[in-house]
């Protein structure tokens, strides 16, 4: 802990006091993000952890879906160390190649999904996946890519609804989750090792490869809970894309760290918000403020049914939030907004105004951990 952290009240707390520990006997200490998920799923194995529309998948059954994914890419002669990249609209089979990869100690790499061919090639050039997972929707573009690339990464399609005529895959995601067994593949390692490649947005060149390690990402699960303001029982959403830093870095593992639920959404949707949220009994959102604005400005509340509404906390970054809507928001909907600001060299949570006072528009103070 650093004397910053202490000035500012970041202090670890007694973890079992936390209202979202108190009585379930919770493992907090791990070496990496995979061991993290075999103890989740071993403590937890019935509750539920991720839910997608009318799917539900328990933990357990993810991390089922993990080793499965993991006993394949064994099978390719992937090993620790090796990178395994995700090019996947949003949906839990990104967590099954995710966490799948990571259990072998392998580096999680992520493609944003809305880059072109040449992008795409740097990207499979510069990190050099020997396994990719690609979307229907995206198979065209990265087969372009592909072509301009030196490095012929295996391809494994993650079938959806989505038409082409591209045959680049070996295989599919549904087929490995068909044939391969759910024996648990973890392979220890340490705090140390890179566990996830990501990359910049490129938009002042090239996109550009951020590695992080398993004690970056913890640093971060242990400071969001910090925060002590979640629930055993939240339930977050994602709305952002699945190869960003937010819903990975800041809500995944920490969500996981917590023992609580996230529901996954293929995109944000004007139409779809409200009764996402409502539906699904959501506690937790993030956004940006483009779309807080338009939710504010479209929909009236009256039409919203509170007798279903448990949102509690609304984040938001990637820009400022101008102060008259964060008053607007909360006037309008009850639900207080948080800000913060990170950046995806530190895994995306650098500051927050969570747990703190601080002024409408204020990022907040450095979170445990960070200066």
């Amino acid at each position: 802990m650093n004397d910053m952290s202490k000035r500012l009240g970041r202090t670890l707390p007694k973890w079992d006091d936390l209202p979202v520990f108190k009585g379930r006997n919770l493992r907090y200490d791990f070496e990496t993000m995979a061991e993290m998920l075999v103890s989740r799923a071993q403590e937890l194995a019935d509750q539920e952890f991720v839910r997608y529309y009318d799917q539900s998948y328990t933990y357990a059954e993810i991390n089922n879906r993990a080793n499965k994914v993991a006993n394949y890419l064994k099978t390719k002669g992937i090993k620790k160390g090796d990178v395994v990249s995700s090019m996947v609209l949003n949906s839990p089979e990104v967590y099954y190649n995710m966490f799948g990869s990571q259990k072998l100690g392998c580096i999680a790499g992520t493609i944003n999904f809305m880059l072109k061919a040449p992008e795409i090639a740097h990207v499979l050039d510069d990190s050099q996946p020997k396994v990719v997972f690609v979307s229907s929707e995206y198979m065209a573009e990265f087969a372009k890519g592909l072509k301009m690339a030196r490095n012929k990464p295996t391809v494994v399609e993650v079938v959806t609804k989505a038409e082409h005529d591209v045959k680049i895959a070996e295989t599919t995601m549904a087929d490995i989750l068909t044939k391969y067994p759910s024996d648990e593949c973890y392979v220890p390692g340490s705090k140390e090792d890179p566990f996830m490649l990501l990359y910049s947005s490129g938009t002042t060149g090239k996109p550009k490869g951020i590695v992080i390690s398993n004690k970056a990402e913890m640093s971060i699960c242990i400071a969001r809970t910090q925060i002590g303001i979640n629930q055993p029982d939240d339930m977050y959403i994602v709305f952002l894309p699945m190869f960003h830093t937010n819903p990975l870095c800041c809500w995944t593992y920490p969500v996981m760290f917590q023992g609580i639920r996230v529901c996954i959404r293929e995109k944000f949707s004007p139409a779809d918000f409200w009764p996402s949220v409502l539906g699904n009994g959501i506690t937790l959102i993030q956004g940006v403020p483009t779309m807080y604005n338009y939710v504010l400005n479209s929909i009236d509340p009256s039409t919203i049914d509170r007798s279903k509404l448990r949102l509690r906390y609304a984040f938001s970054g990637a820009a400022p939030m101008p102060p008259e809507l964060i008053k607007a928001f909360k006037d309008k909907f009850n639900v207080t907004v948080l800000e913060g600001y990170g950046l995806t060299e530190v895994t995306g949570y650098s500051t927050s105004n969570a747990g703190v006072t601080a002024k409408p528009g204020s990022i907040g103070v450095a979170v445990y951990g960070q200066e």
